[in-house]
């Protein structure tokens, strides 16, 4: 609290109230100039983050767009550059995010809440990533492994390669597609009108929605809103994870061959994040339990 009040960018504003935030930024509630709204302000923590910060505000305005008619995205209201330090404000949204709201949901509301998802995956998987070239997805995913080697010195080689072992030998060539890049259950705001809103949307390995839908598998298979000693019950995910199994055959089979890696991948990513060995434990079984869900998904095309 301390270091975000002394932070250059919240030196001038009022009505602060921190928010829990992401490694590289500060996020706080505060009053607009007029003192009678509010709205969110990230700042980068220092100039080196700034780049990654500004990244994810572009990201942000265009997700903006390509989802104005199915879904919501808080609007960025204004941004600069102080003391070399990139900051943006947006919208606050009044809601609770989707492990709560998904936690006290009646049938109805779980059912109008996944049509409303599945119509963000629909749009996503449409929308085309403009003068992006193809690519193939191997190399995508053995660069991001490297690099999760080289951010952990190797000490998690075991899983990494586990990873490795599990592509497919064939190569397969995707055309990019916008993405979220971090489509979690707790980065889904739900309004008091029952209105789906998408935060925190960062830059991703690629640029394909086949990241978004193994982000909502990290959650609904692999309950990763544990982490942070929350809960929804096993049955309710089960059903959310065999509708989205079922989305997927009907629309776009081919994912489920590469469903164990991608997910995989997606705790791997943590692995350098890890703060102790209850982490380490948690990313490492989780990992472990999505290459053992090869076959499964591969019966399924």
């Amino acid at each position: 609290m301390s270091e975000l009040l002394a932070h250059p960018a919240f030196r001038d504003v009022s009505g602060i109230v921190p928010m829990s935030g992401f490694s590289g930024a500060f996020v706080a509630v505060i009053n607009s100039t007029n003192e009678k709204t509010r709205r969110v302000r990230k700042s980068a923590v220092d100039a080196k983050g700034s780049i990654r910060l500004f990244d994810q505000a572009k990201r942000q305005m265009a997700l903006l767009k390509v989802l104005h008619n199915v879904a919501h995205v808080p609007a960025v209201l204004d941004e600069g550059t102080i003391e070399g330090c990139y900051w943006y404000d947006m919208e606050f949204v009044s809601g609770i995010d989707a492990v709560e709201y998904l936690s006290i949901g009646t049938r109805p509301k779980v059912d109008s809440f996944f049509c409303q998802l599945a119509s963000i995956l629909d749009t996503l998987k449409i929308t085309s990533s403009a003068d992006e070239p193809s690519f193939e997805l191997n190399s995508k995913l053995n660069r991001k492994l490297d690099e999760i080697d080289t951010l952990t010195t190797g000490k998690f080689h075991a899983w990494t390669d586990l990873l490795r072992d599990t592509m497919s030998e064939t190569e397969i060539y995707l055309s990019p597609t916008f993405s979220h890049g971090d489509l979690t259950l707790e980065n889904i705001l739900v309004d008091r009108s029952e209105r789906l809103w998408l935060i925190d949307a960062i830059p991703s390995p690629f640029n394909h929605y086949w990241i978004d839908l193994a982000k909502l598998f990290q959650d609904l298979e692999g309950r990763w809103f544990l982490h942070r000693k929350r809960s929804l019950s096993i049955a309710l995910t089960l059903v959310l994870s065999e509708k989205l199994v079922q989305h997927v055959v009907e629309r776009d089979a081919h994912y489920l061959t590469y469903h164990p890696v991608l997910l995989g991948m997606n705790f791997a990513r943590i692995l350098p994040y890890c703060t102790g060995p209850e982490d380490i434990k948690f990313v490492t079984n989780r990992i472990e339990l999505a290459v053992a869900s090869s076959e499964k998904y591969r019966s399924r095309k």
